[in-house]
């Protein structure tokens, strides 16, 4: 079960960038700018909503999804300038 809800929590860390990263590309005809988000935070909603569907599946999660993941490295490589000097600006989100 442990391997079920680390696979499940695993796969929400990585879908929900990824799908927040794809959906520039799906730019209307016409449109010649495209931003891409490049930011590495965690969306704490993504994770509770996965955290939920674990436990709507049967498994045992005995922690809350804050205590889950944690951001503060990505938050310093964005406070440091890090990615701003590798991506150049990044677009603004929550």
């Amino acid at each position: 079960m442990r391997r079920v809800m680390h696979s499940i929590i695993a796969a929400a860390l990585v879908a929900a960038p990824l799908a927040a990263a794809a959906n520039p590309y799906l730019a209307k005809p016409g449109e010649t700018s495209v931003s891409i988000n490049r930011r590495l935070v965690i969306p704490a909603n993504a994770v509770a909503e996965n955290v939920e569907v674990a436990r709507e599946a049967g498994v045992t999660v005995k922690r809350k999804p804050d205590e889950i993941f944690d951001n503060s490295f990505a938050e310093h490589l964005e406070k440091s300038g890090f990615l701003k000097e590798l991506w150049g600006d990044l677009p603004r989100g929550k």
